[in-house]
């Protein structure tokens, strides 16, 4: 590609593609509608799937199945779509679901000020969610970190199963600057780690780890998915010990 001239947002959709992300699904808000729009020109000819869902709480959800049968996903809004957002970030935490949110910040409170930046989010994005526990947050400077850390949070997405959520803002999403393709940092793809062999236990994890291996919903084997209490099987618990192991073991693994 050599020298590119775009604004952070379209840095976000290469960086990305080059993840591997195969799933998007957004609802146009200011000032992350061009995401939007870049995704849905540039994914299908990749091999994945683009879509504008009929509101925030659907497109978010649309990506959740998508992960859970798979794919690598991403999605992205700003502060009130953020908000909506809020409880299936919360299921993505209980539930292992490995996602990538893009918040592109404009001036708030509510509705606020949608044509002006604002990085007034960093609060919610870290308190948001039920529960307290641990999310990653990465936040770009510029045109060139909207490519790098957006594969950093593909690849933190995949090998913790959990909502990574890149803290953009206004002014880096629609600000244009150069991205050197040859000289901008590529990390190395991560994929989730997958299921090998014997009984399966959609939450069991091996001696020493905090992170469950990986299969999707949709094939020959069963699994279990639930955003409430659960063991290792999958099963809804009210067990204090058994609830207490799995939230701390979500707070660990982070």
């Amino acid at each position: 590609m050599g020298l590119l001239f775009i604004d952070g947002n379209q840095a976000v959709a290469i960086g990305s593609l080059y993840a591997g992300c195969r799933f998007f699904a957004s609802y146009p808000i200011t000032p992350a509608s061009n995401l939007l729009s870049a995704m849905l020109e540039t994914l299908p000819s990749a091999g994945g799937i683009a879509l504008q869902g009929e509101d925030e709480i659907a497109s978010i959800g649309y990506c959740l199945g998508a992960s859970m049968a798979g794919m690598k996903v991403m999605t992205a809004t700003s502060g009130p779509g953020l908000s909506l957002y809020s409880e299936n970030i919360s299921f993505a935490i209980a539930g292992e679901i490995p996602i990538v949110i893009v918040n592109i910040m404009r001036q708030g409170p509510s509705t606020g000020s949608a044509t002006r930046g604002a990085d007034g989010d960093v609060q919610f994005m870290r308190w948001g969610c039920s529960g307290g526990l641990p999310v990653i947050v990465l936040a770009p400077a510029d045109v060139s970190d909207c490519f790098t850390l957006t594969v950093h949070a593909f690849n933190l997405a995949e090998q913790f199963r959990c909502p990574v959520i890149i803290a953009s803002n206004k002014e880096i999403g629609m600000t244009s600057g150069t991205l050197d393709m040859e000289r901008v940092e590529k990390p190395a793809v991560i994929d989730r780690t997958l299921h090998e062999a014997g009984p399966f236990l959609p939450f069991q994890v091996k001696i020493g780890e905090d992170v469950p291996p990986f299969l999707p919903i949709g094939g020959p084997i069963l699994v279990r998915q639930t955003s409430s209490t659960h063991g290792p099987d999958g099963y809804i618990t009210t067990n204090p010990s058994e609830i207490q192991a799995g939230v701390e073991r979500l707070q660990r693994k982070i």
